[in-house]
This record gives structure tokens, sequence and C-alpha cells, in this order.
């Protein structure tokens, strides 16, 4: 599996496994690259929350899903049981409680889709809906009600406008951890004497 990252629940900004940290300075300019709008380019401590109100600390993110040993996809089905036995068409499923075993259906939720059957779209005819490639497919993720939430440090420790968001239920009904796949984006440039922000890049 290719390594992956998400975006913070809170501001958006996409937290990354490469990068300087957000407590580095660029080398010519000595401004921390934490500081700036382009704080999605750097590394930060992230945070996995779950609704139970655990939180799960990540320092050092590798880029595959894990934050504080707890794997993002996993939490996702634990958390969103009857979303699994939905769209699994199995009553009886449970999780096992185990990173590797609910992965494969947190990441169902996340990602599968399939298409509507004739009928389904002959009804949707018949009611005058337009056929699109929207609409023409089921998407598990309507049917998560606890989405992943995992928050950068600029917005768990409060520095953001706001405020601390400690906990799950601190969040907006609607914000949840998008994903991104380009782990290897950041606005700084890595150079033999160290980290150069992009307005400094080529002095």
């Amino acid at each position: 599996m290719g390594s992956f990252g998400f975006h913070c629940a809170s501001c958006d900004l996409p937290m990354l496994s490469d990068g300087p940290d957000r407590h580095d300075a660029c080398f010519k300019c000595e401004e921390c690259f934490g500081d700036g709008d382009d704080l999605g380019g750097c590394k930060s401590t992230n945070y996995l929350m779950s609704p139970d109100g655990e939180v799960f600390e990540e320092k050092n993110y590798e880029g595959y899903g894990v934050y504080g040993g707890k794997d993002a996809y996993a939490l996702l089905a634990q958390t969103n049981v009857e979303a699994v036995r939905e769209w699994r068409n199995d009553p009886e499923w449970e999780p096992s409680g185990d990173n590797d075993e609910d992965r494969g259906a947190g990441i169902d939720l996340a990602m599968a889709s399939r298409k509507k059957t004739h009928e389904e779209i002959r009804m949707m005819l018949l009611e005058g809906i337009t056929i699109t490639e929207n609409n023409i497919y089921h998407y598990a993720k309507d049917l998560i009600k606890n989405p992943l939430r995992i928050v950068c440090e600029t917005c768990y420790t409060g520095e953001s406008y706001k405020g601390a968001i400690t906990g799950y239920d601190q969040m907006e009904v609607y914000e949840y951890s998008r994903g991104h796949k380009d782990q290897s984006w950041t606005s700084a440039n890595d150079s033999d004497v160290g980290w150069v922000c992009d307005g400094c890049y080529g002095w």
C-alpha cells in the first residue's frame, strides 16, 4: 500500500509525513514554517479522534494511516458497525478490534461504490430524476455516521482561530478528514544546509 495522508478535520490543511517540522524555520529568512499560510507543507503532531473519547497522538506520521498505533480505517469500521453491516449485507458482522482485520472494512466504507440495479435506475426515471454519473452509483461513505476526524497540532492545541479541539464532539457535524495521496507535497525545499521556504528558494 502506498503512502497517503489526510486533511485536518478542522482547518482542512493536509497533514504530511514529509517536509520540515512545523517548528523549523527557513534557514534564509528565519521564518518559522508553522507560522505562515503553508502549514500544510509541514510535519506536525496529529491526533486521531474517536467518538468514544479516546485520542490517538501521532508525533511522527509515516504515511500509512496509523496514528498512535491505531489504524484510522480500522477505527472507521469499528465506530460505524451498522454501516459496515448494511454495506456488506451482513447483519452479523462484528469488528475484531484488530487493526489488520478491520482495516479492509473501513477502506470499503470510505471508498467503495457499486452501480444501482436496473430496477433502481428505472424507478429514478419514473420519478423524473435525471441520471448522472454521480447518482448512478451507491457510495458506502453515505452510510457513515461517525466520520474520520484527525486534527493537526495547531487545531488541537488551540493555536488556530477556532480554539482548541481536544474531543471528537467539539467539531461541527460535517467536519471530517478528507484523504489525500501526495505525501511528498510541501511548500518547503530541502537543501544541503536545511529547509528553505518557497519564497527564499532560488536566491
